[in-house]
């Protein structure tokens, strides 16, 4: 049987359908965390896709620190390199 968010990335739901299911299920409150959380997970991934694009073109450790420092704050760069790995893995 599928959860909820399987069943969810299965059918490709709309933010609000996705926000509709999970509110019926578990509450208003509870869908608006998770909504939140979805944004700032696709704010994320997007901002991981542009740092990996950009990173070819960065020939120095410099040029990698200043990439960094624009898309990521300083707790987001302690894990940017396991997020990157992790997705080389997939």
């Amino acid at each position: 049987m599928l959860s909820l968010e399987q069943s969810l990335r299965a059918q490709r739901a709309s933010p609000q359908e996705r926000f509709e299911q999970r509110a019926a299920r578990f509450g208003v409150e509870v869908a608006t965390r998770l909504m939140r959380l979805d944004e700032e997970e696709q704010d994320w991934n997007r901002r991981l896709d542009a740092y990996a694009a950009a990173l070819p073109s960065a020939r120095t450790e410099q040029e990698r620190a200043r990439l960094q420092e624009h898309w990521f704050t300083p707790e987001e760069r302690l894990r940017l390199e396991a997020a990157l790995s992790a997705r080389s893995q997939h």
